[in-house]
């Protein structure tokens, strides 16, 4: 598959994947935000303008979510934000390794090029190659050990929208094909 994969395939296989689920994936958004349930409405995952990339970042962090993470906005997990110092950056580093490896399946699955994301753009960033390093390793213990349950059923749901010939069973032996094609890039 070449080019970016179609958003409304990618929002169709997440609302046919989880429809007992009340959250919302909806795109449009300057920022990206996790809104938790309010008085207001249902949770809401919300990304960035219509980036394919941002969507998949996105329900990757909603899928490792626990149950009494969601019931906060953006998981209430602490966000520095672009301009953060080289501890700060460490931090983030060690908090994004599994939603961005979890991410860069997803990009596998439909098609999309996947960016690590350094996300510091005027501040210090170091480590890139050990990020980068963090991310294949992460992937790995994914594809050993499993997905978290709702990444699976995600990953499962893009396999069969934009690769229906593929076997479930399949997708670790399919995802480790792709790998061995495709370097993890900063996409900052």
């Amino acid at each position: 598959m070449t080019g970016e994969p179609d958003l409304d395939r990618v929002l169709a296989a997440f609302r046919r994947v989880f429809p007992e689920e009340t959250v919302r994936l909806q795109g449009g958004f300057a920022e990206p935000f996790y809104a938790a349930a309010s008085v207001q409405g249902g949770p809401e995952i919300r990304f960035t303008r219509d980036y394919v990339n941002s969507c998949l970042h996105e329900v990757a962090h909603w899928c490792i979510a626990g149950k009494a993470r969601r019931l906060r906005d953006d998981y209430g997990y602490w966000y520095n934000p672009d301009g953060r110092n080289a501890e700060a950056q460490e931090e983030f580093f060690r908090f994004e390794s599994g939603p961005q490896a979890l991410e860069w399946a997803f990009a596998l699955a439909c098609g999309a090029c996947f960016r690590m994301s350094c996300d510091n753009l005027g501040g210090e960033v170091r480590g890139e190659s050990e990020f980068a390093a963090a991310l294949a390793v992460k992937m790995e213990k994914y594809l050993r050990a499993g997905f978290p349950p709702r990444g699976r059923k995600f990953l499962e749901a893009l396999l069969g929208e934009f690769h229906p010939g593929v076997a479930s069973e399949n997708l670790p032996l399919w995802l480790q094909g792709r790998l061995g094609n495709l370097q993890v890039t900063d996409g900052s």
